[in-house]
């Protein structure tokens, strides 16, 4: 497995928005605020967001994408895994390469995630986030839990 970053010219926007359209769809609806993330991607990442993907044999089978929200804390704002593919290792795969390249410049992370979401927060559970309290639903209607890592 190889993680492969997006950078603009590797035709693989279409990509990350297809797989995170697919699981919204199966369990919410597609917001204004997807709609903006999904429209601003490349603005986005000249700003300091970064994407990246986790390719096994040819396939793209997970993404993730994260965004400084300031100096100290950035935000994993999408995370997705191929339909059919799940279950594969490569969410894992990709989210810990994303965790060790935040950890390099970040002192903070945070997700913004719904209670539906039972397997992703198995995975931010596993790799050390706390659940946290907040009144910040980022713009989404359907966040109903958030979580961080604080990063010593």
């Amino acid at each position: 497995m190889e993680i492969i970053k997006y950078n603009f010219e590797n035709n693989l926007k279409e990509e990350f928005i297809s797989m995170n359209k697919s699981w919204i769809n199966k369990l919410f609806k597609i917001e204004d605020e997807d709609i903006k993330v999904f429209s601003s991607i490349d603005d986005d990442i000249k700003k300091g967001a970064n994407i990246y993907f986790a390719k096994d044999n040819g396939i793209i089978l997970s993404c993730i994408m994260t965004t400084p929200i300031d100096n100290d804390v950035c935000e994993i704002v999408k995370f997705a895994a191929k339909e059919g593919y799940q279950n594969k290792g490569a969410g894992s795969f990709v989210f810990s390469f994303a965790l060790e390249e935040i950890k390099k410049k970040y002192k903070r992370i945070i997700i913004a995630t719904n209670t539906k979401c039972y397997e992703a927060i198995h995975l931010y559970k596993k790799f050390g986030f706390k659940e946290f309290k907040t009144n910040n639903n980022y713009g989404f209607n359907r966040v109903d839990i958030c979580f961080e890592l604080i990063i010593n």
